[in-house]
């Protein structure tokens, strides 16, 4: 049985406007997974189309699916892409009526009835995929009961049946490594504020203790972790084979367990790797020893959610820390050395126009090198999410408008505060940027990290902000009461 899994080609131009500028392809590690997965268990047959990094259209795919002729088409689904995935499915089905179409991602999970019915999809599998893919792959190829295989949604006798819930994998360390031999690799960067060239990505952990109430990308509050030894590996390989020149992990909690990360740590630092390396970090698991071990086993930059200047905007949304600690762990950060990054989000439940410029003014008051801005998006699958919903505050089926980047467009925020309009967050998100990039430190800086592989982006990034200085070219900041 041939197999192909999809990232469907990108919406990026309509949720992200100009900017898509600062968006670029890393690898789709549910799709790594996934085909490895079910690649080291009886379907070598399988291959990656990466629409999105090769630049492809719908046509293309039709194409790629036609030549290769598989059975069985998986495709991701994001929240952003989904008006776009959901005429691809559908015209999939039309092309090639006998293949089965599988859908995965929290999005298609929330949505299962949309993409049963109007998208023509077969089946939406919910959780984590692998083993719910796997069983479903050796149903399809040998006969048996869809019923019987947890972690399903999909449509029998006109009815939408939801198989139960699949237990997560508890050690990730029996899943193979990413199927990286299938992806085109020598395409996928970072973000310009990383290294531009050679970027590399891993995933060591799943699941979240903190549970924000914003974010979907974990699965279940307990984390579950890959061995010191195995993560490592991983690492080593990323530099060996795949001439990796920064790596980044883009686990939700990398630095949750202490144990763990002073192991990883050392095995780092035994191995004498030259290669740099970045994370993200929630403040209340760090302290000074923990960042001078990351600072000697090459990490460069740490990314901090901190999200609101606001304790009491801060408490709603369930961060569980405070301000005091956000100071002291990003103060601490800056004087070992490590290069920081701060996450922030704007219209936030309960913010008003006035906090909203104390979380800008927070931000200007910590050390940090760089900084993003984010509109609060309530994606599916979040706690706000389906708060906002029974509040009925959200439009829920308007896929087009979530988006954390607004004022880079001409659509509206999927969701506003009461007593602020679309017109003042949008405006506030350029306000933000236009704040922290262009006092004469932060533009030096800038400046410091122009390279010949990113000027371009540099320059377009540069043009886009003074864009923007136009309609603010007679705001004031506030001064502090």
């Amino acid at each position: 049985m041939k197999v192909l899994l999809v990232l469907p080609t990108d919406n990026l131009q309509e949720t992200l406007g100009k900017g898509k500028l600062f968006v670029q392809a890393t690898q789709p590690h549910n799709l790594l997974s996934l085909a490895a997965y079910v690649r080291e268990n009886g379907f070598p047959d399988i291959k990656i189309l990466d629409a999105y990094a090769l630049g492809l259209n719908h046509n293309d795919i039709a194409s790629y699916i036609r030549e290769y002729d598989p059975q069985v088409i998986g495709l991701s689904c994001y929240t952003s892409d989904s008006p776009l995935t959901i005429q691809l499915t559908e015209s999939l089905k039309r092309l090639f009526p006998k293949k089965y179409i599988v859908l995965g991602g929290v999005h298609a999970s929330v949505f299962y009835k949309e993409f049963l019915t109007r998208g023509k999809a077969d089946f939406i599998v919910y959780g984590e995929g692998e083993s719910t893919f796997l069983e479903l792959l050796k149903t399809l190829r040998n006969g048996g009961s869809l019923g019987k295989i947890k972690g399903l949604f999909f449509r029998e006798n006109d009815e939408f049946v939801r198989t139960g819930p699949r237990p997560f994998i508890e050690n990730l360390d029996i899943l193979p490594k990413e199927a990286w031999d299938l992806a085109p690799m020598h395409l996928y960067r970072l973000p310009f504020h990383f290294h531009s060239e050679g970027n590399r990505s891993l995933i060591t952990s799943r699941g979240c203790p903190v549970g924000c109430t914003f974010c979907a990308v974990h699965q279940g509050k307990k984390i579950r972790y890959q061995s010191a030894h195995r993560v490592v590996d991983d690492f080593m390989e990323l530099v060996n084979k795949y001439d990796a020149k920064h790596i980044h992990f883009m686990d939700s909690l990398f630095v949750g367990n202490k144990q763990r990360i002073i192991e990883i740590m050392e095995r780092l630092i035994a191995s004498k790797n030259k290669v740099s390396w970045s994370c993200s970090a929630h403040v209340n698991f760090l302290n000074r020893n923990i960042l001078k071990l990351m600072k000697r086993a090459g990490c460069s930059m740490i990314s901090y959610g901190i999200e609101s200047g606001v304790q009491e905007l801060l408490n709603n949304i369930k961060k569980r820390t405070s301000l005091d600690k956000i100071k002291e762990i990003v103060g601490l950060t800056n004087e070992v050395g490590l290069k920081t990054r701060g996450l922030f989000m704007l219209g936030l439940p309960g913010e008003t126009e006035e906090k909203s410029l104390q979380t800008i003014k927070f931000a200007l008051s910590l050390p940090l090198d760089s900084a993003q801005f984010a509109i609060t998006t309530p994606y599916p699958g979040t706690e706000l999410y389906y708060q906002l919903v029974k509040d009925n505050k959200i439009n829920a089926m308007a896929w087009e408008r979530y988006s954390a980047y607004s004022a880079f467009t001409n659509s509206e925020p999927i969701y506003v505060p009461g007593g602020m309009t679309s017109s003042q967050l949008k405006k506030l998100q350029k306000k933000a940027l236009i704040y922290f990039y262009f006092r004469p430190k932060q533009v030096l800086e800038e400046i410091k990290k122009l390279r010949p592989h990113n000027i371009k982006q540099y320059l377009k990034s540069l043009l886009i902000l003074i864009g923007f200085t136009k309609l603010l070219v007679f705001a004031r900041f506030p001064r502090n009461n």
